[in-house]
C-alpha cells in the first residue's frame, strides 16, 4: 500500500469531519506510517476501518485529540474580555498634570462614579475623525446588560487629542461597565470604568442639609414641636438629570422637648434645582398598620425595598 498516498486521502476526508483543524506534521506522518507497519505485520491488509484507528491513536499519543467522555458538555463560552478597570494614566499638558483613565484611541477625565448618580466626564478621542461628526456611546456590563448612553457631536482638538466631547454619565448598577465609543458604526475604542455602590459624598454633602432644613421647617410635622431633631439615613439617591435628585432615605424627628412626640419613616424626597438653588419640593411616606409594607412597595424601587426589608425597618409614631 502507498502510505503517503493513503494519509494524504485521509486527511481530506478528515478535513470535513472531526479532524479539520488538525495539521499533519512529517513528524506525525511518520508516527502514522510507523503504527500502520506494525498493524499491518499483525494481519494480512488493512482496511480504512483500521488505518482511521491507528491515525486517532496517534493523534492521541500528541495530544491533538482528546476523547469526550459520554453526555460530555460543551465547554462554556468566553467572550475575551478581560473586565479589568481602565488604568490611570497622569501626563504633563502646558505645564500642569493630566490625569485620565484608557489608553489611545479612547480616554476619559471622571472622577468617582456611582450607582444612578450622574458623574462629568470629558471624552478624548485620537485618530482620523471628521469635524461635524458624532460617536454613540454604548455601555455594558458584565452580566450582559447593555443601555445606550446617546450620541455626542465631536468637538476640536485638546490636549494631546483630535477631538473631545464633555458629557454626564449615569450608570444604573454598581460593577465594571465597559463603555464603548463607536464612531460610523464601528467601534473607536472603550474604557471600563468602576461603578461604585452607596451615595457619593458630592450628593450627601448637597441632599443631607436640605432635607433636614425642610423637615425643621416644614408645617406637615408641626404636631412634633417649633423645633425638632432630625437624624437621616440616606438608602440611595437617583439622579436622572443634573437638576434632580430622588433620595431615599430612613428618617427620624424628633421634639427636642422632654417627653415630646416623634416619627420614624422611610421617606422619598424630590429635590430640584429652582430659582438658582435645589430645594426639596415634596415627599412620600408610608401610611401606618396593614398599609404600610403596601405604600412600601409603590413609593420605592426594589432595591431600597429590600434594604427595608433587611433592616426589619417599621414605623413608629
Amino acid at each position: 500500500m502507498d502510505f503517503d498516498k493513503s494519509l494524504n486521502e485521509l486527511k481530506g476526508c478528515a478535513d470535513k469531519g472531526l479532524l479539520r483543524d488538525v495539521e499533519f506534521t512529517p513528524e506525525m506522518q511518520r508516527a502514522v506510517q510507523k503504527r500502520i507497519a506494525s498493524t499491518s505485520r499483525a494481519g494480512a491488509g488493512i482496511g480504512w476501518k483500521w488505518l482511521g484507528a491507528a491515525v486517532c491513536a496517534c493523534l492521541i499519543g500528541f495530544g491533538l485529540l482528546v476523547p469526550s467522555p459520554p453526555n460530555a458538555l460543551p465547554p462554556a463560552a468566553s467572550d475575551g474580555n478581560l473586565w479589568q478597570p481602565s488604568a490611570s494614566h497622569t501626563t504633563p499638558v502646558d505645564g500642569k498634570p493630566l490625569t485620565y483613565l484608557g489608553e489611545k484611541p479612547v480616554r476619559v477625565i471622571t472622577g468617582d462614579m456611582y450607582e444612578k448618580q450622574g458623574q462629568k466626564a470629558m471624552f478624548l478621542l485620537n485618530g482620523p475623525l471628521a469635524a461635524n461628526e458624532q460617536v454613540q456611546l454604548v455601555g455594558e456590563n458584565q452580566q450582559g446588560e447593555r443601555i445606550d448612553l446617546g450620541k455626542y457631536a465631536i468637538g476640536s482638538k485638546l490636549y494631546d487629542a483630535d477631538g473631545h466631547f464633555p458629557t454626564g454619565l449615569t450608570l444604573p448598577t454598581a460593577g465594571l461597565w465597559k463603555i464603548e465609543v463607536r464612531y460610523r458604526n464601528e467601534v473607536l475604542g472603550n474604557i471600563v470604568l468602576t461603578i461604585k455602590a452607596g451615595v457619593s459624598p458630592s450628593n450627601e454633602s448637597l441632599v443631607l442639609p436640605l432635607i433636614t432644613q425642610f423637615l425643621q421647617t416644614t408645617d406637615d410635622f408641626a404636631w412634633i414641636g417649633d423645633k425638632r431633631k432630625v437624624s437621616i439615613e440616606l438608602l440611595g439617591v437617583d439622579s436622572p438629570s443634573a437638576d434632580q435628585r430622588m433620595v431615599y432615605a430612613k428618617v427620624t424627628i424628633e421634639s427636642e422637648q422632654a417627653n415630646g412626640s416623634a416619627v420614624a419613616a422611610p421617606m422619598k424626597f424630590n429635590i430640584v434645582y429652582q430659582g438658582g438653588d435645589y430645594r426639596v419640593i415634596d415627599y412620600q411616606m408610608p401610611r401606618d398598620g396593614s398599609d404600610y409594607w403596601l405604600d412600601i412597595r409603590s413609593i420605592f424601587p426594589s432595591e431600597i425595598v429590600e434594604k427595608l426589608r433587611a433592616s426589619g425597618h417599621a414605623k413608629k409614631g
